[in-house]
């Protein structure tokens, strides 16, 4: 059985992530460290190129040995930064993920499911080097390992955890779109008889239906929105209801959304474009 992180929001509702096992970690550092490399190696046979202009370029031997130091100080410059700026920068503009995590679909959390900042960034890769010890992450394997979180050195220095990032799930073609709950939904009608259908169209969306300010949206919420569209079916209609308002009524109210009556609103539907507006967001803005 897949271990979990569970974490309790402000509105107390409690949300479960799927932590990511060794396997997927160790193949999306793969990706990542192959990225340095190509990174590292064009920043040497530049750094060449430029070495070589310069000897055409410079004077006299005095002025050459000067501008090849200049040439050799950024070169250990900017591979510092590749090394170990490369994960510092991604996780932190990308809210926890890597090219090679977001190839896996894996992210970098805060213990409390919270996203994760600079300074964590910062302290958990910064002690990478020890779980690199003695050669190709064999302490970081070790004590991944043993970790019920599959935490290594750096998220125990760090307090983040990986976990499995959730994916919205593609729409069929037929016009039947799945919604995050794994429910159908038909989005257009069937055609009359004898009409022709001509090339198939995508499905049509709710005409106006966005959440303003999805930017403002925490990822806790989202969550807590999906967790519930995931599992409604399995929820009395009266007790899914009163939980979804539970979760929908805060971020309305945050947004400056809240309609006049919030008795007769349907926060299912706010909560199906809520995630499924978080995710488009969140892939422009990565």
């Amino acid at each position: 059985m897949p271990r979990e992180l569970a974490v309790r929001t402000p509105e107390n509702v409690e949300i479960t992530h799927a932590l990511a096992g060794i396997g997927s970690r160790f193949l999306a550092v793969l990706v990542d460290h192959t990225i340095q490399v190509a990174l590292l190696l064009l920043l040497l046979f530049g750094m060449g190129f430029l070495v070589g202009g310069l000897r055409d370029w410079a004077g006299g031997l005095d002025d050459l040995a000067n501008l090849s130091g200049w040439a050799f100080a950024l070169l250990i410059a900017f591979g510092f930064l590749i090394v170990w700026g490369y994960f510092i920068y991604f996780e932190t503009a990308w809210n926890g993920q890597t090219p090679g995590k977001r190839l896996l679909n894996i992210r970098v959390v805060k213990d409390n499911g919270s996203p994760i900042d600079f300074f964590s960034a910062a302290t958990r890769n910064i002690v990478r080097f020890i779980d690199f010890l003695p050669s190709s992450y064999a302490i970081g394997i070790i004590v991944m390992f043993f970790s019920p979180a599959y935490k290594r050195v750096g998220d125990y220095a760090a307090g983040t955890v990986v976990v499995k990032e959730y994916r919205e799930p593609k729409r069929p073609r037929s016009g039947v779109e799945e919604t995050p709950s794994g429910e159908r939904r038909n989005e257009t009608p069937d055609p009359e008889p004898g009409s022709s259908t001509g090339e198939e169209e995508p499905p049509a969306e709710v005409p106006g239906v966005t959440v303003s300010g999805i930017s403002r949206v925490t990822r806790e919420e989202y969550d807590a929105a999906r967790r519930y569209l995931d599992r409604r079916g399995e929820l009395p209609k009266p007790m899914g209801a009163a939980f979804a308002r539970r979760i929908a009524e805060p971020i309305l109210h945050r947004l400056d959304m809240a309609p006049e009556s919030l008795d007769d609103y349907d926060y299912d539907l706010f909560l199906e474009t809520l995630t499924r507006d978080y995710l488009r967001w969140q892939d422009r803005g990565y």
